[in-house]
């Protein structure tokens, strides 16, 4: 039997997904394999936004779709190749651990 590592799965604590009213999704970071840009993600609908911190700016495009846009940072990789963001990368993004729950 081959042991699997879990997938960690860290989201926004207070926060459920804009994209649509009453969406039950939580707000899980992926990161920009290249340039590292953490952004979230609509755990139910796919939709990325580019600022976790501000919301209210939009979404970027659409996690789970290739045609679905590319990173706003760096601009030269798809969404659908963000991978989920570590514990580390979103704590040095400033977000701290009471901010976050793992949906894992």
């Amino acid at each position: 039997m081959d042991a699997v590592s879990p997938i960690w799965r860290w989201a926004l604590a207070d926060r459920h997904c804009p994209c649509m009213i009453d969406c039950p999704g939580h707000l899980v970071f992926i990161v920009c394999p290249k340039c590292r840009k953490l952004a979230v993600v609509c755990d139910e609908i796919g939709m990325v936004f580019a600022e976790p911190r501000d919301l209210t700016k939009g979404y970027c495009g659409h996690w789970r779709d290739p045609s679905g846009g590319h990173c706003p940072n760096c601009g030269s990789v798809e969404l659908d190749d963000f991978e989920y963001a570590t514990l580390e990368q979103v704590e040095a993004a400033e977000f701290t651990r009471s901010q976050l729950i793992d949906v894992g």
